[in-house]
């Protein structure tokens, strides 16, 4: 065509006869032509081939998508929710009541799996702790798994030692904790530990005790008195009632007592009460486990490291009582002149200097509590 017309460009310079020269091709089942044919445009020397098609396209509705979105988002959570962790903790507070000291008193707490997944727990410390509980607590498993609908019980114990017993009875500490029951992948659960801590001579140091006049289940947390005692009273009260009673006794210090009777010695030093109604055995008993719980033995440990093969007992000895505390260097001495009048009943009670050494040594030469926590 000559450009601009809608004639046949017949001069012959082309040299080629009139043709179709586009195509449009196609593919799909939802294409259906309508029309095929020239467009009649003027602006080249050939008219454009054109075609008309009706097709099936895909229209977004944004109403019905954001609907399908959330019912999505439904599923999804219930899906989520159905795997979670879950569990039902019986009971949420546990309360201990009456704790005496190195009377250790167990109740259970029981953790129900309530979902549809295996349950994984452990006990998790607080965000300023190492530790998940304090000293005096201790928890059995610490950790495990639960499978669906099972059960597992968990053992707690509240155990006050020396190690704990001086802060309870300054008032430093009380029994109270929470415990964190961390689920992996899922949520934390807490259950309150509380009870009531009967404030005890044993497990405590001499120069509370010497500050202590009153008995020390009704003594203040606070010093009573300024002038101190020269020994504990309590120390006093069965050194005198076996030099009274059981210096003559076959066998003293190397029999046990009673346990239950040694137990109401422990309640009739604490609340001061008589002694004179005991035997001579739990009274004796009951003067060794004091020492042994002393939360500072009376010759300490960094004492013993100091005497050596190569120097001279009798120079390392007057040096080593110089540098104990006044309130250790009187029990020392108090312990040491009691164990000579046992002695000279030797022929009655029998027993030997070797005997007393072995009885009394590992209680006023114990480790240091801070070295006992280490391997606790």
């Amino acid at each position: 065509y000559i450009p601009g017309l809608h004639e046949y460009d017949r001069d012959g310079s082309k040299k080629r006869m009139p043709a179709w020269c586009d195509r449009i091709q196609w593919i799909g089942e939802d294409v259906k032509l309508l029309h095929y044919g020239r467009a009649e445009l003027c602006v080249s020397d050939h008219k454009p081939v054109m075609g008309v098609f009706e097709v099936s396209a895909k229209v977004i509705l944004t109403d019905k998508k954001k609907e399908l979105a959330a019912q999505l988002n439904r599923q999804l959570d219930a899906h989520e929710n159905e795997n979670i962790p879950k569990v039902a903790i019986s009971p949420s507070s546990i309360r201990f009541a009456r704790v005496e000291f190195d009377q250790p008193i167990s109740q259970t707490l029981t953790i129900e799996n309530t979902g549809q997944v295996v349950v994984q727990f452990h006990f998790a410390p607080k965000l300023a702790d190492t530790t998940y509980c304090k000293s005096w607590l201790s928890v059995h498993p610490e950790f495990g798994i639960i499978p669906p609908k099972e059960t597992q019980e968990i053992k707690l114990t509240v155990h006050v030692t020396k190690r704990s017993a001086l802060t309870l009875n300054l008032g430093q500490d009380v029994l109270e904790d929470i415990l964190i029951l961390r689920l992996e992948n899922g949520r934390d659960y807490f259950v309150q530990i509380n009870g009531s801590y009967l404030k005890s001579c044993f497990g405590t140091t001499l120069d509370y005790l010497i500050n202590t006049p009153s008995p020390v289940r009704f003594a203040p947390p606070t010093k009573e008195t300024t002038k101190a005692l020269g020994v504990p009273k309590e120390l006093w009260r069965m050194v005198d009632y076996l030099y009274r009673c059981a210096m003559d006794e076959d066998g003293i210090f190397k029999t046990s007592g009673d346990p239950s009777e040694t137990a109401r010695v422990r309640e009739s030093l604490d609340c001061g009460l008589d002694l004179d109604n005991f035997s001579p055995h739990a009274v004796a008993e009951t003067l060794l486990y004091f020492l042994k719980n002393l939360a500072e033995s009376i010759y300490p440990e960094w004492l013993v490291e100091q005497y050596s093969d190569n120097v001279n007992i009798g120079q390392y000895c007057k040096q080593a009582l110089m540098q104990l505390k006044p309130s250790h260097y009187n029990a020392f001495i108090y312990i040491v002149a009691f164990l000579r009048e046992v002695l000279k009943h030797s022929t009655n009670n029998n027993l030997t200097a070797v005997q007393l050494v072995l009885a009394f040594s590992g209680c006023i030469m114990q480790s240091s509590i801070d070295a006992t926590f280490g391997t606790d």
